[in-house]
């Protein structure tokens, strides 16, 4: 808990970026504090001292030349993403391609979410058929392009590697296993830099356009929403201070209410209830109705690995089924789809239950304050033999020496929190470390990596002395991480009030639920209901951080299962 720099994460112009864990957000409006550490990029001037780095940061007060310079490269990045978010509202493309800002410092830096992939590729590929070289096709590409020009953003300027212009920069490629020189690239990708050196905004341009705009903006991003942009639009235009804007306190209001609002998507309890979205009844649905409707949802599908029964892929989905029925979201998502053909039909279901109770106590143990980044991925929903959880972008470079470590890393060698955090779960009956499978990765070594651990640091050695807490443990299937069912309900029962203070309402019912569902005993009717209406408050929780444009209507031809539209009776 607090601010840990990690390591260097680029340099470019006058700017370095390092990437951090921290909880403490400072910025227009005021400082925003979590509960749960985020990995965030932290864009400095080249001047700033590492020793400065993670020093607590007042509220900005904007006198100097370097806090205004970072406001004005936060409020541009924010501009530039709410018309991101527009543009996907309103259905131009389905995956957001703006990180999230964060806020700015005193010393002159900003803070944005750290986007975990590879940076640039090759603009062409070799064509054996043509026998000469061809663009590579990128989703999205033309339709982005077309989009931010028409708001006067040039979205992909300075893109062009210096050292060779074939090569892409500033361009994050989130797709895993993607080949040297690809034919097409998926639309997983993401932007970064807005600084005015980078990216070329024409102020009077966007204003007009927000101008323009505004009823549609209205619309699609909220009346809020739409005059931040207009006040920051404005703010841009006039180069003006924060306090000698005649609207400064309205849009510091504004301001400081979109960056609580972007933390609570990224952290681990929404700062503001979703009230709207408790206003629909649940309709009963089967198991064959789900599968009658779940055809062909994923928009993208690519297999990564086998392993006997077990195939892992990953998918870009806008529609999550499960046993409370489908979710559909406006944003389109990357997830993980862990299939498992071990002849269970409902092996897909409980691999959620598993992994959500594992959530849950995780969540838990980041309230009471045992650890503050999150290990554990989001569940997110399950058909027959496969379930799908958030997607964790990293490698497989965790050594099985720093597993089998029987003591706390001293962040000099070893695994950073792993010790802390298998004994957490070994307490409460799960085994985190004991089903783990190993392999080795390289010809000219003989050590072995685990599978199950996802590293997101981003690492220049194959084989670190050190890894940092940007670690994922993933797949809950009952191999690779037994469960002793009955030693978890007595801890779930002997803990029952601390539990309930660290979780939402009626996630602690849904874990005795779950696991009494594992266990085999029999439901009646009622207790059937509350497993179900429990996965659905969860499910349409968890989706609502990971998708910040909302939920729609199912696809045109697909029946929604999943919402009543009619509002309760009060």
């Amino acid at each position: 808990m607090g601010i840990e720099t990690i390591c260097e994460g680029g340099m470019g112009g006058s700017a370095v970026v390092y990437i951090q864990l921290r909880n403490s957000f400072p910025g227009l409006g005021g400082i925003v504090t979590t509960e749960q550490d985020f990995t965030v990029a932290y864009r400095v001037p080249a001047s700033v001292r590492i020793d400065e780095l993670e020093q607590f940061s007042e509220d900005p007060v904007f006198e100097s030349i370097q806090a205004r310079s970072a406001l004005h490269t936060f409020l541009r990045h924010a501009a530039i993403k709410k018309l991101d978010d527009y543009f996907f509202r309103k259905g131009e493309y389905r995956y957001s391609h703006i990180p999230r800002p964060l806020g700015s410092t005193d010393r002159g830096g900003y803070i944005y979410e750290w986007v975990h992939g590879t940076e640039g590729f090759y603009t062409e590929y070799f064509d054996d058929d043509l026998y000469r070289m061809m663009p590579v096709e990128v989703d999205d590409w033309n339709i982005a392009s077309q989009l931010f020009n028409n708001a006067g953003v040039g979205i992909f300027d300075d893109i062009v590697d210096a050292e060779d212009g074939r090569y892409t920069k500033n361009m994050i490629m989130q797709e895993q296993n993607t080949q040297a020189m690809p034919e097409r690239i998926s639309k997983l990708w993401k932007r970064i830099d807005f600084g005015a050196e980078s990216m070329t905004v024409k102020y009077d341009q966007l204003a007009g356009f927000v101008r323009d705009k505004m009823d549609d903006l209205i619309q699609y991003l909220g009346r809020d929403r739409a005059r931040m942009l207009e006040l920051v639009s404005g703010y841009l235009t006039h180069r003006s201070s924060p306090e000698r804007l005649t609207d400064s306190d309205e849009m510091c209001r504004l301001v400081y209410d979109f960056r609580q609002s972007t933390a609570s998507h990224m952290g681990l309890q929404e700062l503001r209830p979703v009230k709207r979205l408790m206003l629909f009844n649940i309709k009963d649905v089967t198991a064959k109705k789900i599968r009658q409707n779940t055809e062909d949802i994923p928009k993208a599908r690519k297999e990564l690995s086998t392993d006997g029964c077990e195939t892992l892929e990953s998918e870009i989905r806008s529609s999550f089924p499960c046993i409370d029925g489908m979710i559909h979201t406006m944003q389109e998502i990357q997830t993980a789809r862990l299939k498992v053909d071990d002849g269970d039909p409902d092996a897909g279901f409980k691999m959620f239950l598993r992994h959500f109770i594992a959530k849950k106590l995780e969540n838990a143990f980041i309230t009471r304050g045992d650890y503050s980044f999150a290990h554990i991925p989001r569940p997110l929903g399950s058909e027959g033999d496969s379930y799908s959880y958030e997607w964790m972008y990293g490698d497989n470079r965790c050594p099985r020496e720093f597993i089998e470590n029987a003591r706390p890393s001293d962040k000099v060698w070893g695994l950073d929190g792993w010790y802390e955090f298998v004994e957490l779960f070994a307490e409460a009956g799960i085994d985190m470390q004991g089903g783990l499978t190993y392999r080795t990765r390289y010809p000219s070594s003989s050590n072995e990596f685990a599978n199950q651990i996802v590293i997101k640091q981003p690492m220049s050695r194959k084989e670190p002395d050190y890894i940092s807490r940007m670690w994922r443990r993933v797949n809950f299937y009952e191999q690779h991480t037994p469960f002793d069912l009955g030693k978890l309900e007595q801890y779930l029962q002997s803990n029952e009030h601390e539990l309930k203070q660290g979780l939402k309402n009626g996630r602690y019912e849904t874990m005795l639920l779950a696991v009494r569902y594992l266990k085999g005993e029999s439901f009646d009717y009622e207790e059937f209901c509350d497993l179900k209406n429990g996965i659905h408050k969860y499910r349409m929780s968890t989706l609502w951080h990971l998708n910040h444009a909302g939920f729609g209507a199912p696809p045109q031809g697909v029946q929604d299962i999943k919402l009543d539209l009619t509002p309760k009776r009060a």
